[in-house]
């Protein structure tokens, strides 16, 4: 019981998290993440400029506006990435359910 407690605590550590989601098989989801990610920054960064420099109000609530979408997007880029993050921990769990159901019957 103590060696499936450890192992259930050393799925969702820090380390092993990282470990799972920068491995080799991961590499794809972790650039996608990233570029999206880089690319909704400059997009931000560029409409608060645009938004510092409107002159007319109507400006100024069209440049606010593309800013809260941004966090929007930034915010589900983050959802995505924790979802993939988990995702190896969780198949690990269910694995060893599994098996503990298959070794009960």
């Amino acid at each position: 019981m103590e060696k499936e407690q450890n192992q259930n605590i050393d799925d969702f550590s820090l380390v092993q998290i990282f470990r799972d989601f920068y491995c080799k098989k991961m590499e794809s989801i972790v650039v996608i993440t990233y570029l999206y990610s880089i690319v909704f920054i400059g997009l931000l960064i560029f409409f608060a400029v645009r938004f510092s420099c409107a002159q007319t109000t109507k400006g100024q609530i069209l440049y606010a506006a593309l800013i809260v979408i941004m966090v929007q997007a930034m915010s589900v880029m983050k959802v995505f990435a924790f979802g993939f993050i988990h995702r190896n921990a969780i198949f690990r769990r269910l694995d060893r359910i599994e098996k503990q159901l298959l070794e009960k019957e």
